[in-house]
């Protein structure tokens, strides 16, 4: 059982192109996909929703250590791979 957990803001197209990859992947165990936006202005919600991601907006202003850290609350599985959609 495996939560992806994914940083984003404003990387719709970045975006869309990881989650194309990671649900291309043949997975043997249970996994979710985690998004934790901050407050994008593009489509990247709607693309996230598309692949069925848990998304979950920032509380607070951005920085990287408190976004991962919000994030691991947001996921329900024990083992977590951290990813970016930066291009």
């Amino acid at each position: 059982m495996i939560s992806i957990l994914i940083r984003n803001k404003n990387e719709s197209k970045a975006l869309d192109k990881t989650l194309k990859s990671i649900c291309a992947q043949n997975f043997t165990v249970p996994f979710e996909i985690v998004v934790i936006d901050d407050d994008s202005s593009d489509s990247s919600i709607e693309v996230a929703n598309q692949y069925g991601c848990k998304v979950v907006s920032l509380d607070r202003r951005f920085t990287y250590g408190y976004a991962i850290n919000f994030g691991v609350k947001h996921c329900q599985y024990d083992i977590i791979l951290l990813l970016s959609s930066h291009n």
